[in-house]
């Protein structure tokens, strides 16, 4: 499953949610489309604490996210 992703719009088919993280692949911030489309990693990264956060963005432009910030992410396809 796919969403369309034009030039003029850029549309995701279902908000980034804990619940369907792990089969993500490409993702949009809703508020920021203009940064496009971006890889998404689930539980990429292990802190002390046992707990893990997540990545993304490419290479040097890559960042991570804690689930308190799926909510300004959009899902433009599953893997």
């Amino acid at each position: 499953m796919k969403a369309r992703v034009t030039k003029e719009k850029k549309q995701w088919i279902t908000d980034l949610t804990l619940e369907n993280a792990k089969d993500v692949n490409l993702i949009i911030n809703k508020q920021n489309p203009e940064w496009g489309v971006q890889p998404f990693k689930y539980n990429a990264q292990p802190l002390m604490d046992g707990h893990f956060i997540h990545i993304w963005g490419r290479g040097s432009h890559s960042s991570i996210m804690g689930n308190e910030d799926m909510e300004y992410w959009g899902v433009i396809s599953f893997k």
